[in-house]
């Protein structure tokens, strides 16, 4: 997902807000070229957001990367690459709901007016009417926030939270078709694609039987057998209980990867109402989450030794890397898949200094990295 994984805890207070205007949008676009500025993870991100139909592209400069992806929204399938760096490989996979969209606000509930959610004036920022849209803190997630939404469409121009700089902001749409090269695949990529395509959707549906080529693949990068592995983002869950040992390591040496990185969970997913949490950086560098039904957690003070023991995990759950200090990050929903009282998961890195390389989230079922305890 391009959104910080697990929504953070203001994303369902703030992209909630167009439906107390919905009466009064226009039939959302889905031919633009959009450009973003994403603060979400601290360091402000540049976006340029392309769409024409059922493509999309998503560019995004973090440091001296600039990461190009592309999604299939029929197919549900992205893929993605470092324009700066293409010798790095590509990543593909699939994927469901929000893609990135920053007209998809204007479809959403009216949880917002749990929050107290009360229009207070009009303002034009960017070139866009918006309507003016502030809490006061005394709602469900207590958090203030300002928010300005466009009159036409009803999507998100600008948040900001407790006053400080925005950390959204939509500087520029334009509603022309955007130039039919920004969709095309490079070739050194197809063969990814055609991977992440052929392969099922994380939807609840069980893998096909046999050995897939993404087994095939996390062989490859872990050792071992095809077999000793199942992919961790495809369900349905296992319906046995068991402990989750959880590492992050790299691809073919398996070196653990220790540092400058946060591990977070939510136990309870809900991405229709997301975890309303307030978080606060402490002295350690960590997070500590909080408020009435927050249910994240910064799980990174027990990752001790490149691993990190989740007790009695749920069926499913969803599981976020954020590395520092970029926030790159890499997220997923997380199918329980128990072979033992303790079983390894393992998020395989082709590259700890380029999240955009490829990441895998994989459970090891046997073999020389299964868990013994």
């Amino acid at each position: 997902m391009p959104k910080r994984a697990l929504g953070i805890c203001m994303a369902g207070l703030l992209s909630v807000a167009v439906p107390l205007l919905r009466a009064q949008t226009a039939a959302v676009p889905t031919t633009y070229s959009a450009v973003e500025v994403n603060s979400m993870m601290g360091t402000p991100v540049t976006m340029h957001i392309y769409r024409d139909g059922s493509k999309a592209v998503i560019e995004k400069q973090s440091g001296d990367t600039l990461v190009r992806a592309i999604y299939d929204l029929d197919a549900h399938t992205n893929v993605s690459w470092d324009l700066k760096k293409p010798q790095a490989g590509c990543g593909a996979s699939k994927f469901s709901g929000d893609w990135g969209d920053p007209f998809a606000s204007a479809d959403l509930t009216e949880e917002l007016k749990k929050e107290h959610a009360k229009q207070t004036g009009t303002e034009t920022v960017n070139g866009f009417v918006t309507n003016v849209i502030e809490t006061d803190g005394t709602g469900t997630s207590k958090l203030k926030a300002k928010a300005w939404i466009d009159q036409k469409y009803g999507f998100l121009v600008k948040v900001s939270l407790d006053g400080v700089n925005p950390i959204i902001e939509l500087k520029s749409v334009t509603f022309a078709p955007p130039p039919s090269g920004m969709f095309r695949i490079p070739a050194f990529c197809k063969a990814t694609a055609s991977a992440a395509a052929a392969t099922p959707a994380a939807t609840g549906t069980p893998a096909t039987p046999g050995v897939s080529a993404d087994n095939k693949r996390f062989a490859a990068e872990v050792g071992g057998k095809p077999e000793d592995f199942v992919a961790a983002a495809a369900g349905p869950g296992s319906k046995e209980s068991c402990s989750v040992a959880f590492r992050v390591v790299q691809a073919g040496t398996m070196t653990p990867i220790t540092s400058n990185l946060e591990i977070v969970v939510d136990r309870k997913p809900d991405f229709e109402h997301p975890s309303p949490c307030k978080d606060a950086m402490t002295s350690s560098n960590y997070h500590t989450y909080t408020g009435a039904g927050c249910t994240l957690q910064d799980v990174t003070p027990q990752y001790k030794n490149g691993v990190v023991k989740l007790d009695a995990v749920p069926e499913s759950m969803n599981l976020s890397v954020i590395f520092q200090p970029d926030g790159a990050q890499s997220g997923a929903l997380i199918y329980r898949q128990c072979s033992g009282p303790v079983t390894t998961l393992f998020l395989v890195m082709k590259d700890p200094k380029n999240v955009s390389a490829g990441t895998d989230w994989v459970f090891v079922k046997s073999g020389k990295y299964a868990a013994t305890k």
